[in-house]
């Protein structure tokens, strides 16, 4: 969640999204950190998910350097199973943030490290049609897909891991 250079691949298509979009996008815009939710009983076991989320959109926020009450974070993708899931909903922020006049929204995936249904889907149809009904102009960077800083993000994790489990002899 914090790996430096996974959060630098973040940024750099953070970065090269919004070079590509009008000024007054990227003036007036909203960032919306978003992560799959998971069932809220999470948090009573003591797992770090929701922390670590909520530190990954800090960390992505102040290398973006995003006033504080220009960015967000939310989860996106709960199952109806009939326990509370992890929230807010993207669909309820977006509606919420269109109610008090945002019109430039940029959605920055951040439990999600590739396209997947969750973000080509959920994202790119389903929210982007919430969006578009509110005359709500939102956008999404590409995801890390198979880029070199994910690689070497992998790669980071895996020798530090090694370097924990091999025994010295």
């Amino acid at each position: 969640h914090d790996e430096p250079h996974y959060l630098d691949g973040i940024v750099a298509n953070v970065r090269a999204t919004l070079t590509q979009a009008p000024h007054s996008f990227v003036r007036d815009m909203v960032v919306v950190f978003t992560a799959h939710s998971l069932p809220a009983f999470i948090l009573e076991r003591g797992d770090p998910y929701d922390d670590q989320l909520h530190e990954t959109a800090s960390l992505l926020a102040d290398r973006l350097g995003l006033a504080p009450d220009r960015w967000l974070f939310c989860y996106q993708s709960a199952a109806e199973t009939g326990v509370p899931w992890l929230g807010p909903q993207i669909e309820a922020v977006i509606e919420e943030l269109g109610s008090r006049g945002e019109r430039n929204i940029l959605v920055v995936p951040i439990g999600f490290l590739t396209d997947h249904v969750e973000v080509l889907y959920d994202i790119d149809i389903e929210v982007q049609d919430i969006a578009r009904s509110m005359g709500i102009d939102l956008r999404r960077p590409p995801m890390l897909n198979d880029s070199p800083a994910l690689v070497a993000a992998l790669a980071a994790l895996a020798r530090e891991r090694l370097a924990l489990t091999t025994p010295a002899f």
